[in-house]
């Protein structure tokens, strides 16, 4: 029974990293072909694979800050700072779709028509607008728009 020591346990797992990469190399190795364009196709083949796994190991390693000269594609007050906006841009959203659906049910009203669809859009739109900001959606009476 060997002991390992650091030395010897670290030249140990080189030596098996060496050994895999050369089985990996072996097996990368396209066979034999007696046409030359079926070899220049192989060859092809491996060096484009090759390629796409190094280029998608360095995208990996910068997008995680794994890298000495960049550190990473997002912070988290940038994700938090995009959240805040598409918060303020659905709001902004939930109150033109409000102010669209009253036009319309106070259309409805006055051509003596069912304005009972724009009024279950606007309610559901009303409740989705308090969940999101937690007041009041502030929209005109029929009697206010001028139309």
């Amino acid at each position: 029974m060997e002991i390992e020591t650091g030395r010897y346990k670290v030249l140990k797992e080189t030596e098996e990293a060496v050994s895999l990469a050369s089985k990996i190399g072996k097996r990368l190795k396209p066979p034999q072909s007696d046409d030359p364009n079926v070899m220049v196709w192989r060859w092809f083949m491996v060096v484009v694979s090759v390629m796409n796994l190094m280029g998608l190991a360095v995208h990996v390693a910068l997008a995680c800050g794994l890298t000495p000269v960049f550190s990473g594609f997002a912070y988290a007050s940038d994700v938090k700072t995009t959240q805040v906006n598409l918060a303020d841009v659905r709001v902004e959203q939930l109150e033109w779709r409000a102010f669209d659906l009253r036009v319309k049910q106070c259309e409805a009203i006055k051509k003596h028509e069912n304005p009972q669809p724009f009024t279950i859009q606007l309610s559901d739109i009303i409740k989705r607008y308090q969940s999101l900001t937690s007041r009041r959606l502030q929209i005109p009476q029929c009697n206010e728009l001028e139309y």
